[in-house]
């Protein structure tokens, strides 16, 4: 999680669903709150909802000559003076909304709604659908306890965030970022929360994907303390293992998970690369579980070798690889944006100035 967490408005609102049948009933909460306890509940659903292995993004379903009522109602919230009751107001109709998605589904059921409005890098929305469970308090006074209903949240019914940031920025044309997230469960329990929530069924294609993949593997290694600390050859060679893993499940048609990745890269510790994507301080793009891998986009991950009798070369695909010119007729392969060391060692090398 960042260090920078603020919270501006966390609103409840309960609803209650009859099992097996469609009645839904709410009962509105009448206050946001801010407070250091409301900060700190919002400050560790958010970092459980980031631990999660089941993501995916999208944006505003645009397929209808209509935005979707959960967009025009942010939309709303966004162009006003953004006041604890604007946030409470829209709080109301977000959750009438979900409400008459609910009652559609025979098979929904109820719990505590939360609705927040954060800052963290970017500032973000986020809804989440509580269960209530039961634990147990201890009076030391007599040596009894007694059972105590508590928000459970680290099983998080249905949950999901919209980035604001990103979203005005989208609307601006500035960006095409997929700035909503929400958690992938039971088919029959999350259609509904995602109609609600208006998500199009845009998918990323397999090799903006595997770029960011790939993209994300990399600044991993290059951050995380102990990966780093690895010489240059165990890189290449933990490089080379996930690659090889990761190709052939591109081979069988078989998906790669994030999970899968965070164990490739360190056993010891599987979830710091899951942390590390998922952190919205990143701007990792792909869903925690990638349908196809694109295995062209996927060898970026390795290093190009070419060994030949008098020649080699070596070189980071991802960096250099749409930078070489090859002209087979003339017989040149030229490096566009080639580093200055290595001109430097170059020029050094035939004796010229550097």
């Amino acid at each position: 999680m960042p260090e920078s967490f603020t919270l501006k408005h966390l609103v409840f609102h309960a609803i209650d669903t009859a099992r097996g049948g469609r009645d839904v009933t709410v009962s509105f909460g009448e206050r946001a709150y801010d407070d250091d306890v409301s900060a700190e509940f919002s400050r560790r659903l958010t970092e459980n909802y980031y631990k999660k292995s089941a993501i995916e993004r999208a944006r505003f379903d645009a397929t209808g000559d209509t935005i979707t009522p959960f967009e025009q109602l942010l939309l709303t919230y966004m162009g006003s003076d953004e006041t604890a009751d604007d946030f409470l107001e829209f709080s109301k109709h977000a959750t009438e909304i979900l409400k008459s998605h609910m009652e559609s589904r025979p098979m929904s059921s109820g719990g505590v709604l939360v609705l927040a409005d954060i800052r963290m890098r970017d500032r973000f929305v986020f809804i989440a659908l509580l269960n209530e469970t039961t634990q147990y308090s201890f009076d030391e006074s007599d040596l009894q306890i007694e059972p105590v209903d508590v928000l459970d949240i680290n099983k998080l019914a249905m949950a999901g965030f919209v980035n604001l940031t990103r979203y005005d920025e989208d609307k601006s044309g500035r960006s095409e970022w997929r700035y909503i997230s929400f958690l992938k469960g039971l088919r029959e329990v999350s259609d509904y929360f995602v109609r609600f929530l208006g998500a199009g069924e845009d998918r990323m294609r397999p090799q903006d994907a595997t770029r960011g993949l790939v993209q994300a593997i990399k600044a991993h290694i290059a951050s995380d303390e102990f990966l780093h600390s690895m010489e240059e050859h165990e890189k290449e060679t933990l490089l080379q293992r996930v690659y090889d893993h990761l190709y052939r499940l591109a081979r069988d048609n078989e998906p790669v998970t994030i999970d899968t990745v965070s164990t490739l890269l360190d056993e010891e510790h599987p979830d710091r690369f899951k942390e590390f994507v998922q952190s919205p301080d990143n701007d990792y793009e792909f869903d925690t579980k990638i349908e196809s891998i694109d295995s062209k986009t996927l060898k970026n991950l390795v290093t190009f070798r070419y060994k030949g009798r008098d020649f080699f070369l070596s070189f980071d695909r991802d960096r250099y690889l749409n930078n070489i010119e090859i002209d087979r007729q003339n017989g040149t392969v030229t490096i566009q944006n080639a580093p200055e060391d290595l001109m430097a060692s170059l020029l050094e090398e035939k004796g010229e100035e550097t």
